[in-house]
């Protein structure tokens, strides 16, 4: 996306443009997934929310359907803490950012409320003058959020699991089998899309 928006967008009315269709696009995603989850549709463990799973879409995770929609999350944050937009246009970013919030919350993905941290908090280190406050009243929100969420309530990585979850641990033996690939391969990797092929000789599970 980097390449794409700093060699496409070659006028103003260009990124005027861009933030309308990534605000759009992430509504409307945003919108699909709050009728899946209000008519059970597509439900992971039954509860967390996906968009088109039966298709095999890549929104078929709920973990990747929150970071879809956390790109348009960001947009329409900085929407709404723009000063020099109008009213009307921050409004409707307020409007959308709450949609998409409430859609990111619906998937119960942890890696979605940091996203969601991250996002309101790179923009909030530039508002908010005292840091300790700031990093208070992010401890406190992260908190809400998690309940709001209903992360406890998942069967996996939820509050029934013990102990360092599956969910959890299966990130930490791909990072870790990541790492030994780039140690291996440090200039070229395993090649594109060769590192489920690669994971089990790499990793904890596929080594013992």
């Amino acid at each position: 996306m980097t390449p794409a928006l700093a060699w496409l967008l070659t006028d103003l009315k260009h990124y005027r443009n861009t933030l309308i269709m990534i605000t759009v696009s992430g509504c409307a995603v945003a919108f699909v997934t709050l009728m899946n989850k209000i008519n059970g549709i597509g439900l992971v463990e039954e509860t967390r929310v996906t968009v088109g799973r039966e298709l095999g879409s890549v929104l078929g995770d709920p973990n990747d359907l929150a970071l879809v929609l956390l790109f348009p999350f960001s947009f329409t944050i900085s929407i709404v803490m723009t000063p020099g937009l109008s009213k009307k246009v921050r409004f409707v970013g307020f409007l959308a950012a709450i949609a998409i919030f409430s859609a990111i919350i619906a998937t119960q993905s942890r890696g979605g409320l940091l996203g969601i941290m991250s996002a309101v908090g790179v923009l909030a280190w530039r508002r908010v003058q005292s840091k300790a406050l700031l990093f208070i009243g992010g401890g406190i929100v992260m908190a809400i959020l998690f309940v709001a969420a209903g992360i406890s309530g998942r069967k996996s990585g939820g509050a029934a699991e013990e102990g360092l979850d599956a969910s959890a641990q299966g990130r930490l033996y791909a990072w870790e089998a990541a790492f030994l690939m780039a140690v291996d391969n440090p200039i070229s990797g395993v090649g594109i899309n060769n590192f489920y092929f690669n994971y089990f000789f790499y990793s904890p599970i596929g080594m013992a």
